[in-house]
């Protein structure tokens, strides 16, 4: 900011001299605004804002400490510096003016360069708070713009779920989706492929908000039921359709990272072959599925894999289980399990297990309040998804 500063400065004084002497040493650099009392003053406040005033104390009608304390009872004007210029020198005087909101006290016989600096100084002052306001202000609006998108962007991406509860030749299918921010890296669907076949995935897009969401929207428009049974990757002449693995391949060469980004997810991928009875997966380094058979056994579906994104040449491999009535698949993000309590101990895997012992088919609408209790109520870290397939008595044995 230069040295030269101009504001419009209203000079409160019942004593004519005291206005003149004031009004000529500043003059030259300001506008000047008088009044002869506190009535006086408190009108032109209203219909011509001036950005400082300097302001006597003994006058007839309203004193200074009346005007100063109904200016900065108003929102429109107590924002405006006041100076008060008195003969009241007295220690208890000046504590009363500054605390009746007076940003400064000057004592008369007061000294004309000292009133011309700082009336300068708070003029520079006020400037500054008002485009720091300003600035303030488009801020305010702009984040408004922002989180107006970021929610719509929000809406946007949730319709891309699927059907939550969504049933099928007796077996079901359920989700539980949490983004951490407006916008989640994760996303999830189960759809059927043709015959008694049913696909379903969950993936997890490294990092957060609309870089990661933007990703998991590409992923969500490609995994498409076309894609899967028959664009996606060559089809195995026994299934039918491409393999997991292929179709983990497919999306690994669409969605292999360039330049100096580094994209890339996890995912599992897998299809349940109602009719043979079988649930085959290709899995891309997100979390092993959880298998909770119908007798009570647990056990944990794949080894890893490399995730999507990073190398071009990865493979993918395919692993095939039998499955019977009564038994429930359940994939989760990462998300889930490395959410912390406040001592920062992890989730983990066999708590997710317990929950879903503990709740059978309730689990995924208790979830939430658990996650809240272990981590005491902190927001989260991480996105967390949850696909729980319950397996019905229509599947072939």
């Amino acid at each position: 900011m230069g040295d030269q500063i101009h504001g419009t400065v209203l000079i409160v004084d019942d004593v004519e001299t005291n206005t003149a002497i004031l009004a000529s040493i500043l003059s030259p650099d300001h506008t000047i605004l008088t009044a002869a009392s506190g009535e006086e003053a408190l009108e032109v406040v209203q219909h011509t804002r001036p950005d400082l005033v300097l302001l006597d104390i003994v006058m007839p009608g309203l004193d200074g400490y009346e005007v100063c304390r109904r200016l900065k009872a108003d929102p429109e004007t107590r924002d405006i510096p006041v100076i008060f210029i008195s003969a009241m020198s007295e220690d208890a005087d000046e504590e009363l003016g500054l605390s009746v909101g007076a940003i400064d006290y000057v004592t008369k016989p007061f000294s004309l360069p000292i009133v011309r600096a700082r009336v300068r100084n708070h003029l520079i002052s006020k400037t500054r708070a008002d485009l720091i306001a300003a600035s303030n202000v488009k801020l305010s609006t702009l984040f408004e713009r922002v989180e107006t998108d970021l929610r719509a962007a929000a809406h946007l991406q949730r319709s891309l779920l699927p059907e939550n509860g969504w049933a099928i030749h007796g077996s079901k299918f359920s989700y539980f989706y949490e983004a951490s921010q407006f916008l989640g890296g994760d996303m999830l669907n189960y759809f059927p492929i043709g015959g008694d076949k049913v696909a379903f995935y969950i993936a997890d897009v490294a990092g957060h908000g609309v870089p990661a969401a933007l990703l998991s929207i590409a992923l969500s428009n490609t995994m498409s039921a076309e894609f899967c049974a028959r664009v996606g990757g060559v089809i195995d002449d026994d299934f039918g359709i491409p393999k997991p693995s292929a179709i983990l391949s497919a999306i690994n060469r669409r969605f292999l990272g360039g330049g100096d980004r580094m994209d890339y997810l996890t995912m599992v991928y897998g299809i349940i072959d109602i009719a043979k009875g079988t649930a085959h997966f290709g899995q891309a380094g997100h979390p092993s599925p959880i298998l909770l058979r119908g007798d009570g056994s647990v056990e944990t579906i794949g080894t890893g894999g490399f995730p999507i994104g990073i190398f071009e040449d990865a493979t993918f491999e395919d692993t095939t289980i039998a499955v019977r009535p009564g038994d429930r698949i359940v994939l989760y993000s990462d998300g889930i399990t490395e959410s912390e309590s406040a001592s920062g101990v992890p989730f983990e895997c066999d708590r997710l297990i317990d929950a879903i012992r503990r709740d059978g088919d309730g689990f995924l609408a208790t979830l939430q309040a658990r996650m809240n209790d272990w981590t005491e109520g902190q927001p989260a870290a991480d996105d967390m998804s949850v696909i729980n397939i319950k397996l019905g008595d229509k599947i072939d044995t």
